[in-house]
């Protein structure tokens, strides 16, 4: 482009030279020198248009003045200090703000104001009524982040009001850029005032569900008078006192409370305490919230059923276990209503052995007839597995399932499969894996290492009539000659609880004869521990591992978590990738990237911060190359940082210091509210650089025009035309 407009540029002066040369004669040497000007001029800035060209200038540009006032929003701004006990000191900023102070201000053209939040987090352009929105205060990190984007609006007036208690006092002052002075406003009391409160809590982040959870609680006090009746609590999730006792001020020593959970899962639990005969100006600090994992390590069987190969073998395949804990009771008759306990080697009635069903994880019934069970006693098993969540396995025989009577009973509607009259046959069956048993928990390391044309056939099958539409499948029968295959082994989740139906008899055999693949364990067992560790447990874990640090966070911590995916063969499954999805409170929800673990294969990891306290839900995936995916809930507590309010007083010392290391103006209250009010807003006149492209102007163009005009005038007049 450059080469042409230079090859232009001389094509038109030349041309233009050399017209006028040939007409010398005619003109005098002063209008010859005119019109050759005028000819080289107007080519000249016509070139220079063809580049573009920009114009830069200063101008004097007059705006409004900017005033930003960033509020404290935390928890402590709810204080009522004695001193002013009828208003909070956010509700006396309020006054202010929405008041006769502010309006006339406000309400100016020659103001630009805006009111900003701070907390945990810069929350921009907030409207009445003044609320707290955050369960802390970053004050140092909040004003830093906001200097930083305002930087170049030198005339900006910047306002911090707040009480000064800060969760970040450690972040540095350093840290705020100085560019713009930051004013700040104290509001509160800075003495101390009566006050007691929860400062700490240790309590352990698991426990087995047979150990108490013991609360080791420290109590905080302000100027509280002596022999004052403190009354410490401890509360369950439905804000049930489960723990308590009465304390007299002055605390000096950890108060123990101990409670024994019954159910396992991930609780919160709240610690009070309560002053009597005391008016406190601020009870948030009254309460501590933490969050304990209880585990059921242990899993208790209860095993009924007949005398048999499969019933000794089931036991010593149970006891196989390492945390399985057994009650064997053996069937005495199909309708006697007692059955032989092993461990008491006595006789109990069905009634009273089932009382201790609460108890229990999982129920087998191992060619069990339905005749030793009254009508109670089968509403008792399935209020176990509906409500408490408890697992109920069948596993087949000449009195089990159809043939065992239980068609007409209340127990048919949990079982995975239709039932038949008579369907049991004494006939050998072999076992053929599913098409999904592979992709299964339940499944895995035993169809693995399971030889289906070396296994022992079974000695006979019920021959149940098909499995239910919300079952699955994972094992067949069919007749060694081949032909029609039959549900084997079939599962079902029942309100909280699972089911399992084995429709066999003779697996002992598995034990015995088992074709098995080199340095594996016996198929039997590996069979039972698969089927017992999904019947407990809440979700598949067994393809994926999910690591946590802990169960407990507080807010502004960032939490960390690691998964590894793995295949049925419990090795790192390569091609694989995880995704996960965050729920927490208040409809909270949004996806969480995991990305991979250098060096690790198949593991992955994510990082993120929850934006509030409360109790979160991390439901993570892990998919394979195969399309297979494992998911996994998993779950943990935010619990909000009571640091800040260790003290009620208002710390002024740090709002001076922001307003000294700043070069800004240190403020109480009162002073600024008279400031506000005499203060006259006037706008802001600054020199504002200008750049437009040349051929906006139209001076140019109509200079360009002129030049024409002035060498045609000049030609007609000379007579050249």
């Amino acid at each position: 482009m450059s080469y042409l407009i230079v090859i232009t540029a001389l094509f038109v002066m030349i041309t233009g030279t050399l017209l006028y040369a040939l007409i010398r004669s005619r003109l005098s040497l002063k209008k010859f020198f005119v019109l050759l000007s005028l000819r080289l001029f107007f080519a000249g800035i016509l070139i220079w248009l063809m580049t573009d060209p920009m114009i830069t200038f200063l101008t004097t540009h007059t705006k409004p003045q900017k005033i930003y006032l960033l509020i404290d929003q935390s928890q402590s701004m709810t204080i009522r200090d004695t001193e002013n006990s009828n208003l909070s000191r956010l509700e006396q900023i309020g006054e202010i703000l929405f008041g006769s102070s502010l309006k006339a201000l406000r309400s100016s053209e020659n103001v630009l104001f805006e009111i900003v939040g701070i907390g945990d987090t810069l929350r921009r352009s907030i409207q009445p009524p003044l609320e707290p929105i955050a369960y802390q205060s970053n004050i140092i990190e909040n004003v830093s982040q906001f200097m930083e984007s305002i930087q170049g609006d030198k005339s900006a007036l910047v306002y911090v009001v707040s009480d000064g208690c800060s969760t970040d006092k450690d972040f540095g002052l350093s840290e705020i850029p100085s560019e713009i002075p930051v004013n700040t406003i104290s509001v509160g009391n800075p003495d101390d005032q009566v006050d007691c409160m929860i400062h700490s809590v240790r309590a352990p982040s698991e426990v087995d569900i047979e150990e108490p959870i013991d609360f080791y609680i420290r109590i905080g006090e302000q100027k509280m008078p002596p022999e004052t009746n403190l009354l410490v609590s401890v509360l369950d999730e439905e804000s049930k006192v489960i723990a308590q006792t009465e304390v007299v001020s002055p605390v000096k020593d950890e108060i123990l409370l101990s409670y024994q959970p019954n159910v396992p899962g991930l609780h919160q639990y709240s610690i009070t305490v309560e002053a009597r005969d005391i008016v406190e100006p601020y009870k948030e600090n009254n309460i501590y919230k933490t969050a304990v994992l209880v585990e059921k390590k242990d899993v208790r069987v209860m095993l009924i059923g007949k005398p048999a190969w499969d019933m000794a073998f089931l036991l010593r395949a149970l006891r196989d276990i390492r945390n399985v804990r057994l009650s064997v009771y053996n069937v005495v008759g199909d309708t006697s209503g007692n059955i032989f306990s092993l461990q008491a080697a006595s006789e109990q009635a069905v009634s009273e052995v089932l009382d201790q069903l609460s108890d229990q994880d999982v129920l087998i019934l191992c060619n069990a007839p339905a005749g030793i069970f009254s009508f109670p006693d089968i509403q008792r098993i399935e209020r176990f597995v509906e409500i408490k969540g408890g697992g109920l396995w069948f596993i087949g025989g000449e009195s089990s399932l159809g043939s065992g009577r239980f068609i007409g009973s209340q127990l048919t509607k949990l079982l995975p499969v239709f039932l038949i009259d008579n369907d049991y046959i004494y006939q050998p069956y072999r076992v053929v894996p599913a098409q999904t048993s592979r992709s299964h928990p339940v499944c895995s390391g035993f169809t693995d290492n399971l030889d289906s044309n070396q296994i022992p056939p079974l000695t006979g099958i019920n021959l149940v009539e098909k499995a239910k539409p919300v079952a699955e499948t994972f094992l067949k029968a069919q007749l060694s000659s081949g032909g029609q295959q039959f549900p084997l082994f079939s599962v079902m989740n029942y309100g909280k609880g699972k089911t399992a139906v084995f429709a066999g008899k003779g697996f002992y055999r598995w034990y015995m004869e088992g074709g098995l693949r080199p340095g594996s364990r016996d198929i039997l067992t590996t069979f039972v521990l698969n089927v017992i560790s999904w019947i407990v447990s809440p979700t598949d874990r067994s393809l994926m591992h999910v690591r946590f640090p802990s169960v407990k966070y507080i807010l502004g911590e960032k939490v960390h978590t690691e998964a590894v995916v793995l295949d049925t063969t419990y090795s790192p499954a390569s091609s694989s990738w995880v995704r996960g999805n965050l729920v927490g409170p208040g409809g909270f929800e949004r996806p969480i990237d995991f990305v991979p673990i250098p060096g690790e294969q198949s593991g992955f990891s994510a990082t993120f911060l929850p934006p509030q306290p409360g109790k979160y839900y991390l439901t993570i995936t892990g998919v394979r190359s195969d399309g297979n995916e494992t998911t996994v809930e998993t779950g943990f507590y935010v619990i909000p940082s009571s640091e800040e309010f260790g003290r009620l007083a208002a710390n002024i010392d740090l709002l001076k210091d922001i307003a000294d290391a700043t070069g800004g103006t240190y403020y109480d209250l009162e002073k600024f509210d008279a400031f506000l009010k005499s203060y006259k807003p006037q706008a802001v006149k600054e020199k504002v650089k200008v750049t437009r492209m040349a051929v906006d102007y139209p001076f140019i163009l109509m200079a360009l025009l002129g030049m024409i005009i002035a060498e045609w005038v000049i030609r007609i007049r000379e007579g050249l035309n």
